[in-house]
């Protein structure tokens, strides 16, 4: 769910651009250490344009979307509370592609524009250990990204706008290496 934005362009009043409700899909791979997790992630991020009000004047004809392309570092603590979900919170940075395009009937996409931007991220979820070896997580991510400036090509046009969203993942995890054992018990099992 990408937020409602305000678009403000150079020279004209505030407009807002609104979203429908679009899809998230994307990677990650990791180490962990105790309840301590360590992910590098890349997300694409996608919703279509519903509709475009600048000064009070509504472009409803207008369409397009905006896209996001999103390589962060998150980091994750689990809380081990002795129940078989175990909760989790996190924080990632990085750096984010983020893609406005607007189409017309008749005229097609014409604009097509891109901005790198600062992205961050809120994470909590559960964790559900099918396995020692796979696990299912269930996550809710608040996603944003600093303002981004957009040209309008062949003009001297540029708006800023934002990038918020609230994102409902499901995840499967593959831990690539065995849980490591716990050597106490067996480094003190010859003294008992």
């Amino acid at each position: 769910l990408l937020q409602n934005q305000q678009v403000k362009p150079s020279g004209l009043p505030t407009g807002t651009e609104r979203f429908d409700s679009g899809f998230a899909v994307g990677a990650r791979i990791g180490y962990e250490e105790g309840p301590w997790r360590f992910e590098a992630e890349y997300a694409y991020r996608r919703n279509g344009t519903d509709s475009i009000t600048i000064g009070g004047a509504s472009f409803s004809g207008l369409g397009g979307s905006r896209q996001s392309n999103a390589f962060l570092a998150n980091l994750l603590y689990d809380f081990d509370l002795g129940w078989p979900v175990k909760p989790h919170i996190g924080a990632g940075i990085g750096g984010v592609d983020i893609i406005d395009k607007a189409s017309a009937p008749r005229l097609g996409t014409f604009f097509n524009g891109n901005a790198w931007e600062f992205g961050y991220q809120a994470i909590g979820g559960l964790r559900y250990d099918l396995t020692p070896n796979i696990a299912v997580d269930l996550d809710y991510r608040y996603f944003a990204t600093t303002e981004a400036t957009f040209h309008a090509p062949g003009t001297n046009i540029t708006y800023k706008t934002g990038y918020n969203s609230h994102n409902v993942l499901a995840s499967i995890v593959y831990r690539l290496g065995p849980p490591a054992p716990d050597i106490w018990p067996l480094a003190f099992a010859g003294e008992v």
